[in-house]
């Protein structure tokens, strides 16, 4: 079993499984990058105490046996370091070169040759760039790792401060009831209605009084402005008439069906039957102040009265 045998293995059980590279790393917590270099037969990217750890959790979400994963991935590593301590030897075997001295000529020893360093045992540039690639792979794992922590621990502060005080920090204090009764809550409540009504505006009043007459029937009518200037008149169906004064305005009128009138403006239609008769209506800018219907009085009999006469 080699390394990329495993990660083919892997690859297989997580495509039976239907999981995307995303759907293992929710799971696993396992980064996608890390994750396709697994299933590409590459597990130089951590210690192993850390691929081991991927390993578990990767087995686990794809249904694979545990023990046979790591059992796999100990034969890949024998396997893998057999070929290397094979490839180490043979080259470290000495070449053996056909040398001719001439006679006379020094012979060298063979220490000195060993002494100096060939090409093959210099270390190659794959072998320096992976463990910088492990160091950075270890310090974004514990990044991480401190990252979670810290989060952690700010929300354990925020619910032990909500559980501690939270109806201090978070909800207002709740004023104790107020026992009162049924008149006094209907109290307090027209009282609040109040101070929310907007407030109300000054009533602005006429310059001058008037008063707009108009005959529904035939009537005597008697207008008097201002307490001095007094005029009659005799209106027939469907006469009008427009009245003004500084302060005020009295009418009287044979016949209280007999008007129709508008005050200041103001509809105020007729103003009895016709059984009664107006003898006093005050008008002023603030509207009808005072208003007097009676029924008309009987007229008086012409007939002398008969003397009573004694029988003899």
């Amino acid at each position: 079993m080699t390394f990329a045998e495993l990660g083919k293995k892997l690859r297989k059980a997580r495509l039976a499984k239907k999981l995307r590279y995303q759907d293992l790393q929710r799971r696993t917590k396992i980064q996608v990058e890390y994750i396709k270099r697994m299933e590409s037969g590459d597990f130089s990217f951590f210690p192993e105490a850390v691929v081991r750890g991927f390993l578990k959790s990767y087995a686990r979400e794809v249904d694979l046996p545990l023990e046979e994963v790591l059992a796999l991935y100990d034969e890949a590593k024998q396997g893998g370091t057999a070929a290397e301590k094979k490839a180490e030897s043979a080259t470290k075997r000495p070449q053996k070169k056909a040398q001719s001295t001439p006679p006379g000529a020094p012979v060298k020893s063979s220490k000195a040759s060993d002494k100096q360093p060939s090409d093959r045992e210099k270390p190659a540039a794959g072998e320096t760039e992976r463990p910088r690639e492990e160091a950075k792979g270890v310090l974004q794992y514990k990044g991480e790792i401190i990252l979670g922590i810290l989060v952690a621990l700010i929300l354990g502060g925020i619910i032990y401060v909500y559980l501690q005080h939270g109806r201090e920090y978070f909800s207002r204090p709740q004023k104790p009831a107020k026992k009162i009764s049924v008149f006094e809550a209907r109290k307090e409540r027209l009282i609040q209605e109040q101070q929310k009504k907007p407030p109300v505006e000054p009533i602005r009043l006429p310059e001058k009084v008037r008063l707009r007459v108009m005959a529904a029937e035939t009537t005597w009518v008697r207008l008097i402005a201002d307490g001095r200037d007094t005029s009659e008149f005799l209106f027939a169906p469907g006469m009008q008439r427009t009245f003004e004064a500084s302060q005020q305005l009295q009418l009287k009128a044979g016949r209280a069906d007999g008007l129709i009138l508008w005050v200041n403006q103001d509809s105020i239609g007729k103003l009895g039957t016709a059984a009664q008769i107006v003898s006093k209506l005050v008008v002023t800018r603030e509207g009808i102040v005072e208003k007097k219907l009676r029924r008309p009085r009987p007229p008086r009999s012409s007939a002398p009265a008969q003397a009573d006469t004694l029988s003899p």
